[in-house]
Protein backbone atom coordinates (compact mmCIF):
# COMPACT_ATOMS: atom_id res chain seq x y z
CA UNK A 1 0.00 0.00 0.00
CA UNK A 2 1.28 3.39 -0.68
CA UNK A 3 2.67 5.46 2.09
CA UNK A 4 0.23 8.60 3.57
CA UNK A 5 2.22 11.85 2.33
CA UNK A 6 3.05 15.43 1.52
CA UNK A 7 5.46 17.92 0.50
CA UNK A 8 6.64 20.29 2.57
CA UNK A 9 8.96 22.94 2.09
CA UNK A 10 12.21 23.66 4.61
CA UNK A 11 14.57 26.36 3.15
CA UNK A 12 14.83 25.31 -0.39
CA UNK A 13 15.06 21.40 0.04
CA UNK A 14 11.71 19.34 -0.07
CA UNK A 15 10.99 16.42 2.64
CA UNK A 16 8.00 14.21 3.28
CA UNK A 17 5.53 14.27 6.36
CA UNK A 18 2.67 12.24 6.85
CA UNK A 19 -1.11 13.86 5.16
CA UNK A 20 -4.60 12.39 5.26
CA UNK A 21 -4.51 11.48 1.43
CA UNK A 22 -2.56 8.08 -0.28
CA UNK A 23 0.21 9.67 -3.26
CA UNK A 24 -2.34 8.46 -5.50
CA UNK A 25 -5.24 9.49 -4.38
CA UNK A 26 -3.38 13.20 -4.49
CA UNK A 27 -1.82 12.53 -7.79
CA UNK A 28 -4.26 10.85 -9.80
CA UNK A 29 -6.72 13.69 -11.45
CA UNK A 30 -3.61 15.07 -13.46
CA UNK A 31 -3.95 14.52 -17.15
CA UNK A 32 -1.29 11.47 -17.54
CA UNK A 33 -0.92 8.71 -15.51
CA UNK A 34 1.58 7.66 -12.54
CA UNK A 35 3.88 4.33 -13.26
CA UNK A 36 1.94 1.84 -11.13
CA UNK A 37 3.86 -0.91 -11.81
CA UNK A 38 5.14 -3.41 -8.56
CA UNK A 39 8.16 -1.85 -7.21
CA UNK A 40 9.61 -5.29 -7.60
CA UNK A 41 10.07 -4.76 -10.99
CA UNK A 42 12.37 -2.15 -10.24
CA UNK A 43 14.59 -3.93 -8.05
CA UNK A 44 18.53 -3.97 -9.97
CA UNK A 45 19.19 -6.37 -12.26
CA UNK A 46 22.70 -6.51 -11.29
CA UNK A 47 23.83 -4.20 -7.86
CA UNK A 48 27.91 -4.91 -9.02
CA UNK A 49 27.34 -2.44 -11.67
CA UNK A 50 25.83 0.21 -9.99
CA UNK A 51 28.87 -0.62 -6.50
CA UNK A 52 31.35 0.80 -9.35
CA UNK A 53 29.60 3.77 -10.61
CA UNK A 54 26.99 5.26 -8.06
CA UNK A 55 24.89 6.30 -10.71
CA UNK A 56 23.83 4.61 -13.84
CA UNK A 57 22.20 6.35 -17.25
CA UNK A 58 20.40 3.48 -18.63
CA UNK A 59 19.86 3.43 -22.38
CA UNK A 60 16.52 0.91 -22.86
CA UNK A 61 15.55 -0.34 -26.54
CA UNK A 62 12.98 2.06 -26.88
CA UNK A 63 15.02 5.10 -25.94
CA UNK A 64 16.22 7.78 -28.17
CA UNK A 65 19.75 8.25 -29.12
CA UNK A 66 19.63 12.32 -27.47
CA UNK A 67 19.16 10.93 -24.30
CA UNK A 68 18.88 7.61 -21.91
CA UNK A 69 14.88 6.09 -20.77
CA UNK A 70 16.37 5.14 -17.16
CA UNK A 71 18.53 6.91 -14.47
CA UNK A 72 19.25 4.50 -11.36
CA UNK A 73 21.05 6.00 -8.02
CA UNK A 74 22.15 4.33 -5.16
CA UNK A 75 22.93 6.52 -2.08
CA UNK A 76 25.05 4.69 0.52
CA UNK A 77 25.35 4.76 4.00
CA UNK A 78 28.99 4.83 3.41
CA UNK A 79 30.76 6.18 0.91
CA UNK A 80 33.19 3.47 -1.08
CA UNK A 81 35.39 6.06 -1.15
CA UNK A 82 36.69 4.34 -4.84
CA UNK A 83 34.66 6.72 -7.25
CA UNK A 84 31.68 9.69 -7.46
CA UNK A 85 29.79 8.56 -4.51
CA UNK A 86 25.80 10.00 -4.21
CA UNK A 87 25.13 11.23 -1.35
CA UNK A 88 21.59 12.77 -2.25
CA UNK A 89 19.61 13.12 -4.93
CA UNK A 90 17.51 16.14 -6.41
CA UNK A 91 14.46 16.36 -8.31
CA UNK A 92 12.65 18.87 -9.70
CA UNK A 93 8.74 18.53 -8.89
CA UNK A 94 5.68 20.51 -9.00
CA UNK A 95 3.90 20.98 -5.24
CA UNK A 96 1.13 23.12 -4.37
CA UNK A 97 1.46 24.38 -7.87
CA UNK A 98 5.20 25.50 -7.70
CA UNK A 99 8.00 24.42 -9.08
CA UNK A 100 9.91 22.53 -5.62
CA UNK A 101 13.22 20.49 -5.23
CA UNK A 102 12.51 16.74 -3.42
CA UNK A 103 15.79 15.56 -2.06
CA UNK A 104 16.02 11.98 -1.37
CA UNK A 105 18.89 10.54 0.74
CA UNK A 106 20.12 8.04 2.85
CA UNK A 107 18.03 6.75 4.53
CA UNK A 108 14.44 6.84 3.25
CA UNK A 109 11.77 6.67 4.88
CA UNK A 110 8.99 8.25 3.17
CA UNK A 111 7.54 8.52 0.08
CA UNK A 112 8.20 5.68 -2.70
CA UNK A 113 6.82 6.84 -5.62
CA UNK A 114 6.91 10.41 -6.87
CA UNK A 115 6.24 12.13 -10.42
CA UNK A 116 8.85 14.52 -11.67
CA UNK A 117 8.30 17.36 -14.02
CA UNK A 118 10.67 19.20 -16.50
CA UNK A 119 14.22 20.44 -14.94
CA UNK A 120 17.65 19.47 -13.79
CA UNK A 121 18.44 16.66 -11.54
CA UNK A 122 21.25 16.91 -9.59
CA UNK A 123 23.69 13.66 -8.31
CA UNK A 124 25.84 15.08 -5.61
CA UNK A 125 28.27 13.63 -3.55
CA UNK A 126 30.03 14.30 -0.32
CA UNK A 127 32.74 16.69 -1.82
CA UNK A 128 29.52 18.79 -2.96
CA UNK A 129 30.51 17.52 -6.90
CA UNK A 130 27.57 17.31 -9.19
CA UNK A 131 26.02 15.44 -11.77
CA UNK A 132 23.59 17.13 -13.86
CA UNK A 133 20.71 15.82 -16.34
CA UNK A 134 17.83 17.44 -17.66
CA UNK A 135 14.37 15.69 -18.07
CA UNK A 136 10.99 16.47 -18.90
CA UNK A 137 9.46 14.73 -16.65
CA UNK A 138 8.47 10.86 -15.48
CA UNK A 139 8.08 8.70 -12.15
CA UNK A 140 10.62 8.20 -9.14
CA UNK A 141 10.53 4.99 -7.06
CA UNK A 142 12.79 4.94 -3.79
CA UNK A 143 13.41 1.83 -1.56
CA UNK A 144 15.91 2.33 1.30
CA UNK A 145 17.80 -0.83 2.12
CA UNK A 146 19.91 -1.63 4.53
CA UNK A 147 23.26 0.42 4.26
CA UNK A 148 21.77 1.64 0.88
CA UNK A 149 18.99 3.59 -0.68
CA UNK A 150 17.91 2.82 -4.38
CA UNK A 151 16.04 5.33 -6.88
CA UNK A 152 14.80 4.16 -9.97
CA UNK A 153 13.67 7.36 -12.64
CA UNK A 154 11.73 5.98 -15.26
CA UNK A 155 10.54 8.40 -18.63
CA UNK A 156 9.06 8.41 -21.55
CA UNK A 157 11.20 11.37 -22.68
CA UNK A 158 14.72 11.51 -23.05
CA UNK A 159 16.21 11.58 -19.78
CA UNK A 160 19.76 14.14 -21.06
CA UNK A 161 23.00 13.96 -18.96
CA UNK A 162 25.10 16.93 -19.21
CA UNK A 163 28.39 17.37 -18.84
CA UNK A 164 30.44 19.41 -20.96
CA UNK A 165 29.31 23.14 -21.00
CA UNK A 166 30.07 23.78 -24.56
CA UNK A 167 27.78 21.13 -25.43
CA UNK A 168 25.13 20.77 -27.87
CA UNK A 169 23.41 18.90 -24.50
CA UNK A 170 24.51 21.98 -22.12
CA UNK A 171 22.96 24.40 -24.59
CA UNK A 172 19.73 22.39 -25.15
CA UNK A 173 19.55 22.26 -20.90
CA UNK A 174 20.43 26.31 -21.12
CA UNK A 175 17.82 27.03 -24.08
CA UNK A 176 15.07 24.92 -21.90
CA UNK A 177 15.54 27.31 -19.17
CA UNK A 178 15.29 30.33 -20.96
CA UNK A 179 12.02 29.03 -23.09
CA UNK A 180 10.23 27.70 -19.70
CA UNK A 181 11.41 31.41 -18.20
CA UNK A 182 9.34 33.15 -20.82
CA UNK A 183 6.34 31.35 -20.91
CA UNK A 184 5.59 31.18 -17.29
CA UNK A 185 6.59 34.97 -17.24
CA UNK A 186 4.26 35.11 -20.04
CA UNK A 187 1.57 34.08 -18.03
CA UNK A 188 2.00 37.00 -15.84
CA UNK A 189 0.09 36.97 -12.40
CA UNK A 190 -0.83 33.91 -13.45
CA UNK A 191 1.58 31.39 -11.72
CA UNK A 192 -1.76 28.82 -10.59
CA UNK A 193 -2.56 28.47 -14.07
CA UNK A 194 0.74 28.15 -15.75
CA UNK A 195 1.57 25.08 -12.86
CA UNK A 196 -1.86 23.98 -13.35
CA UNK A 197 -1.08 23.47 -17.35
CA UNK A 198 2.67 22.04 -16.68
CA UNK A 199 1.00 19.42 -14.18
CA UNK A 200 -0.78 17.98 -16.43
CA UNK A 201 1.10 17.77 -19.69
CA UNK A 202 2.77 14.49 -20.41
CA UNK A 203 6.55 14.27 -20.73
CA UNK A 204 6.25 13.06 -24.75
CA UNK A 205 4.34 16.51 -25.36
CA UNK A 206 6.64 18.67 -23.40
CA UNK A 207 9.96 17.34 -25.00
CA UNK A 208 7.87 17.57 -28.18
CA UNK A 209 6.43 21.17 -27.89
CA UNK A 210 10.18 22.29 -26.42
CA UNK A 211 11.66 20.57 -29.71
CA UNK A 212 9.41 22.15 -31.94
CA UNK A 213 9.59 25.77 -30.60
CA UNK A 214 13.73 25.86 -30.50
CA UNK A 215 13.86 24.58 -33.70
CA UNK A 216 12.33 27.57 -35.20
CA UNK A 217 14.07 29.87 -32.27
CA UNK A 218 17.33 28.51 -33.73
CA UNK A 219 16.58 29.18 -37.24
CA UNK A 220 16.10 32.58 -36.03
CA UNK A 221 18.54 33.50 -33.78
CA UNK A 222 21.15 31.31 -33.19
CA UNK A 223 24.88 32.25 -33.74
CA UNK A 224 26.56 30.01 -36.46
CA UNK A 225 29.04 28.16 -34.02
CA UNK A 226 29.79 24.30 -34.04
CA UNK A 227 27.82 23.79 -30.69
CA UNK A 228 24.28 25.94 -32.33
CA UNK A 229 24.77 23.94 -35.77
CA UNK A 230 25.21 20.46 -33.89
CA UNK A 231 21.87 21.18 -31.62
CA UNK A 232 19.89 21.93 -34.26
CA UNK A 233 20.79 18.80 -36.08
CA UNK A 234 19.96 17.06 -32.62
CA UNK A 235 16.81 18.66 -32.53
CA UNK A 236 15.71 17.64 -36.31
CA UNK A 237 16.43 14.17 -35.57
CA UNK A 238 14.46 14.31 -32.45
CA UNK A 239 11.80 15.97 -33.93
CA UNK A 240 11.72 13.82 -37.40
CA UNK A 241 11.80 10.02 -34.59
CA UNK A 242 9.05 11.55 -33.02
CA UNK A 243 6.87 12.91 -35.87
CA UNK A 244 7.67 9.34 -37.48
CA UNK A 245 6.81 7.80 -34.37
CA UNK A 246 3.67 9.79 -33.87
CA UNK A 247 5.12 9.96 -29.93
CA UNK A 248 3.48 13.24 -28.78
CA UNK A 249 -0.53 14.79 -28.75
CA UNK A 250 -0.60 15.81 -32.89
CA UNK A 251 -1.94 19.36 -32.52
CA UNK A 252 1.18 20.66 -30.40
CA UNK A 253 3.42 22.87 -32.65
CA UNK A 254 5.34 24.32 -29.92
CA UNK A 255 5.39 24.92 -26.32
CA UNK A 256 2.98 27.22 -26.35
CA UNK A 257 0.48 24.84 -26.95
CA UNK A 258 0.90 23.19 -23.68
CA UNK A 259 2.03 26.01 -21.47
Amino acid sequence: MANIVKLVSIDHDMRIAPIGKTLLEKLGGSGWNINTRESSEYKMEDLKTLTQYGYWFRRLESSDKLGAGQLRVVIREEPTEQHFDPEKVIFPVISEKVWQHMVIEYPWRFQHRRRVTIGIIEIIDRMGNKKEALTFGGVIMIESHQGYTEVVFDSPAPIIELGNEKSARQGLAEEVRVLMAKRRAAYKLSDYVFFDRLDRATPTDLYAGVVFSLIKRLKKYAPNTDTCQELMRLLQLERDRMKEGRLYSLHITGIEDIV
